[in-house]
């Protein structure tokens, strides 16, 4: 069978190419997780973020959770790692523990303030 007049197969690069377009993207891959690595290293020590955010940050990029005891020997790495005091890491623990043991309509009062002029809840009706 002859091709068509006119039609000329696409062009198929040299396997040279194919691996170094492979190379490049995979360094191009590599560039951009270290990038993404080195912004969420900054935002955890960042002293623009409160500690709950460099918290966060800290757990987010470890993929590991606070602990809840607060003698627990990995505080110190979170404190320093955070560029916060022990004392800071262990409030946010207790933060953490006042929510959980808090009932669901005690968390919801919290979100709504009262309107600061009347003094009645926004969200409730009269």
């Amino acid at each position: 069978m002859s091709p068509r007049p006119g039609f000329s197969p696409p062009a198929s690069p040299h396997t040279s190419e194919l691996v170094k377009s492979h190379a490049d993207r995979l360094a191009h891959e590599e560039f951009e997780r270290a990038e993404k690595r080195r912004l969420e290293l900054a935002e955890q020590r960042s002293d623009r973020n409160p500690p709950d955010v460099r918290i966060r940050t800290w757990e987010k990029v470890h993929a590991l959770s606070l602990p809840s005891d607060p003698a627990h020997p990995i505080l110190d790495v979170i404190a320093v790692s955070t560029r916060l005091t022990l004392a800071q890491v262990q409030e946010e623990q207790r933060a953490r523990a006042a929510r959980r043991r808090a009932p669901p309509a005690a968390a919801a009062r919290h979100e709504t303030a009262p309107d600061s002029a009347t003094g009645r809840d926004p969200t409730s009706e009269s």
